[in-house]
């Protein structure tokens, strides 16, 4: 199955408008963008669905699909080497040299024929296979959520009222702290380790506009360059007040503040 989390907790609509707009009979590439693999061509077999407590994901629209074309077995196709192959252009990157941006995050993108026809019938080249055993290096780097829950207990150590999901209209922050629990969030964190930066500092933009609270990003070493160019660029205006911070600093602050509680303990204070 596809999938789109919801805008808000109890509300039937995905968080990602364009999920909607997909029906029973369409014809989709399944893109993991972890990866950068394509897993196959696939025809939607349902209309959209709502799964209150999906185990991965929890409250989820869904649609569910089968597979028409993949690559051969054992095999995905590589996309990354599909777009930075000279012979190759796409319709939907206008940009080639940041094409992944455009498909960062949980999202989806409607394709031209050109565009399908093409990764369709690089699914059986054998110069753009990748191996599904082939396994990247070993990471240290927690998850989203593991980053985002470290940026909550650090919160919650320091007396804050720490929340993760926070509502803001439409949208739901990473993690908000309040001072007191029935006043506004005086920081505001978004965690993007490769989702989509623009909706992510348009959160913290909002959030800074509405309440005046700090925003900080966290993301990674890979991200960090494309976070500070968007801040300086689109989102001049909270440029003087954003923080854009890398997830070790994160790891680090919050195994100091559990490290803190202990002693304390300890000595009895």
């Amino acid at each position: 199955m596809i999938g789109s989390r919801v805008r808000k907790p109890g509300e039937r609509r995905p968080k990602f408008g364009p999920f909607a707009s997909i029906k029973e009979g369409d014809r989709v590439v399944y893109y993991a963008s972890g990866a950068k693999v394509v897993i196959g061509i696939f025809d939607v077999i349902s209309d959209m669905e709502y799964l209150e407590k999906d185990p991965e994901w929890g409250e989820i629209m869904i649609f569910r699909i089968k597979p028409v074309e993949t690559p051969p077995k054992g095999y995905y196709l590589n996309f990354a080497s599909v777009v930075h192959d000279k012979i190759t252009s796409l319709d939907l990157f206008p940009n080639k040299k940041i094409w992944a941006s455009y498909l960062q995050g949980k999202t989806c993108r409607p394709l031209s024929q050109r565009d399908f026809d093409l990764i369709r019938s690089c699914l059986s080249n054998p110069k753009y296979r990748f191996e599904k055993d082939e396994k990247p290096p070993p990471s240290e780097m927690p998850s989203h959520n593991e980053i985002r829950d470290m940026v909550r207990e650090i919160g919650r150590l320091e007396g804050k009222v720490s929340e993760t999901e926070y509502p803001i209209d439409s949208y739901r922050l990473d993690v908000a702290w309040r001072k007191i629990r029935a006043g506004n969030p005086t920081h505001v964190f978004e965690v993007q380790v490769g989702g989509n930066f623009f909706e992510a500092l348009t959160k913290l933009k909002h959030a800074w506009d509405k309440w005046n609270s700090k925003p900080i990003m966290v993301t990674t070493d890979r991200y960090m360059a494309e976070a500070k160019q968007l801040l300086e660029g689109s989102f001049h205006e909270i440029e003087h007040v954003a923080l854009i911070v890398n997830w070790r600093k994160i790891k680090d602050l919050c195994e100091l503040e559990q490290k803190t509680v202990e002693i304390r303990k300890d000595i009895g204070i």
